[in-house]
């Protein structure tokens, strides 16, 4: 069985929208830790109330950086409205 997390990352009014990316990665960080296998970030647009994700492409080289994530990143994002990353 695998184990992922789903980021939908809504705006929050205590947080800049910063904060609010700088805490998803720390949490796709995290999870990769406790042996989590994929973080799917969802595509939503117009409006951050509902998401701040509206290319969650942008975010796969970030979260590269600072986890062993694999190819599979790119080609499900590819194929799919929510883009994953997956750990190595």
């Amino acid at each position: 069985m695998r184990f992922g997390l789903f980021f939908q990352a809504p705006e929050a009014d205590d947080q800049t929208h910063g904060e609010r990316y700088a805490e998803m990665f720390d949490l796709i960080v995290l999870a990769e830790d406790l042996g989590f296998d994929v973080a799917w970030l969802a595509e939503l647009h117009f409006g951050g109330a509902f998401s701040l994700l509206a290319n969650p492409l942008m975010m796969v080289p970030v979260i590269a950086q600072r986890t062993r994530a694999g190819s599979s990143s790119a080609s499900a994002a590819a194929r799919s409205r929510a883009s994953s990353t997956a750990f190595a």
